[in-house]
């Protein structure tokens, strides 16, 4: 009986390794499945002739980058998800939007050509340290995701000049709301 155990337990830990030593060293049977998956998920649109014609024509169709828009009732928060505000959304009508994606790591770099007020809504699952400056906004808001929800906003104002954001996080990241803004030219996003 103490045999077979053993045996088993050197085949088992002989598989283990042979795994290890397969994907670092991509040797058999990894490029073997590597070519299976990429089989597999190739896209069936692949030759769609009009639908790469269309891409070539709209080169951003699927561009995720941050933006800026002027906010409307029930616009999505984030450049990638399909998340909005669900309560007092008139408040928010007057501010334009920095859409950003929803778990974004790089900070957001922006050129301000006239003096504003930034506002961020924060998640209480947030690291919200960087807003200990920031002043508290009299109303709330609920932006629900499936990490956290965006309820109390704060905001700061800016002079104009160059800034750096933090995007928020680490559970997500935190809407950027804008206020004094007279044009989107007045603002340039790097």
């Amino acid at each position: 009986m103490i045999k077979k155990i053993i045996f088993n337990s050197i085949i088992a830990l002989s598989f283990f390794f042979w795994g290890i030593f397969t994907i670092h060293n991509q040797v058999f049977p990894y490029k073997i499945l590597k070519q299976i998956k990429n089989t597999i998920s190739e896209s069936p649109y692949k030759n769609d002739q009009q639908l790469l014609l269309s891409q070539q024509q709209y080169p951003n169709f699927d561009n995720q980058k941050r933006n800026l828009v002027k906010y409307s009732e029930e616009k999505n928060i984030w450049a990638d998800r399909i998340y909005y505000n669900h309560k007092n959304d008139i408040k928010l009508l007057k501010f334009y939007l920095i859409r950003i994606k929803r778990h974004q790591k790089q900070d957001i770099k922006i050129e301000i050509k006239e003096d504003l007020t930034i506002y961020r809504p924060i998640c209480e699952k947030n690291d919200n340290s960087q807003y200990k400056n920031w002043e508290k906004v009299d109303f709330e808001i609920a932006i629900i995701g499936g990490t956290c929800a965006h309820k109390k906003i704060v905001k700061k104002k800016f002079k104009k000049g160059y800034i750096s954001l933090s995007p928020g996080g680490p559970t997500a990241s935190d809407p950027i709301f804008i206020e004094g803004l007279s044009t989107s030219g007045s603002i340039n996003l790097n």
